[in-house]
This record gives C-alpha cells, structure tokens and sequence, in this order.
C-alpha cells in the first residue's frame, strides 16, 4: 500500500514533473486517458514492489505454511513440498471447479448489475434477459458449491 500511496503521489506531484520533465503531469491526452495511464503506471510499479519485497525477504517457517495448508487446503498445485509434510491431509483437487465458480460469480454480478440498469430506464426485454442469466449463473454456482457432507469441522 505503501508503494502505491507514494507512486501516485509522485505522479500527481506537479512541481515533482515540473522538475524532472519540465511540464506539470507525466501524461497527456484527455482525461481518462491520462487516469488510464497513472493507473497502467501504478499497477506496474506497485507489483514490482511487493514481487521484489516476496523475493528479498526470508521465506514463511515451515510448520507455519503446514498449519496453513491443513486449515486452507489450498489446491495441491505448487503446495506439493508442504502437502508432504502435511500427509494425513485429504489432497484438494478443485482449481477447475472454483475457476468456473469465480466466472460464473463475474456473470452473475454483472447481469445482476446491468440487469437493473436495464429494468430503471424501462428496456424490459434485455433487463429480464440479463436477470434469466443472473439467475442460471446463480443456480450453477450453487451447483458446484460443496455440498454439507463435503464441509470440513475445525
């Protein structure tokens, strides 16, 4: 957060571009252009921050990521050294099934959302349509959800 806080700092810093290129902003266009830009910008060096900082510090103690992996049981790919450790532990095995679950999830909200866009300024047809698939998206989440028998106590 830190990373962020400063870079967009230093890109809305007008004496800082004045001094350094000799005009008041890094970018030009038009406005949402120029967010898109210092946004793009942002992203970029904010993610570059926190992948060195992963780097550069020491790694999490072992039987820390064990406790996790047994209480989480994240999904076996790129957890295969700890599962090891952690033998008496069910393997997951659900990437794909949460993958379609997140999609679905994006559909859901977005028909929800436009749905009701629609429906305010009285276009009824595609508001109903988005609200059907709002609706199938719902039912299909539910579907692939784990059902109370699947549900891990403690």
């Amino acid at each position: 957060m830190v990373a962020a806080l400063v870079t967009t700092l230093a890109l809305h810093s007008s004496a800082l571009w004045t001094t350094i290129a000799g005009r008041p902003q890094p970018f030009s266009g038009s406005d949402p252009v120029i967010f898109a830009k210092t946004t793009l910008c942002t992203t970029g060096i904010t993610t570059l921050v926190w992948v060195a900082i992963t780097f550069l510090t020491p790694a999490e103690p072992t039987d820390t990521l064990v406790k996790f992996y047994r209480k989480v049981r994240p999904q076996i790919t790129g957890w295969q050294p700890v599962a090891k450790l952690a033998e008496d532990e069910p393997v997951t095995r659900d990437l794909g099934k949460n993958l379609a679950s997140w999609v679905l999830g994006c559909v859901l909200i977005y028909s929800a959302l436009f749905c009701i866009g629609e429906l305010c300024f009285g276009r009824y047809q595609t508001g109903f349509l988005l609200a059907v698939v709002a609706i199938v998206c719902g039912l299909a989440i539910s579907r692939l959800m784990p059902k109370p028998a699947e549900w891990r106590v403690g």
